[in-house]
């Protein structure tokens, strides 16, 4: 049973770096600067 609660915590934990990743995708102040800086 604790192995169960295990294997659930780690895939919420693999969710939450999924959705941190995309949010830093899709910050448009983020893809301005990195947008400027490959202009540069």
């Amino acid at each position: 049973m604790f192995n169960k609660h295990k294997r659930v915590l780690s895939a919420l934990t693999l969710m939450l770096a999924v959705a941190l990743i995309f949010w830093v995708v899709n910050t448009p102040v983020l893809v301005g600067v990195s947008a400027e800086t490959a202009q540069v």
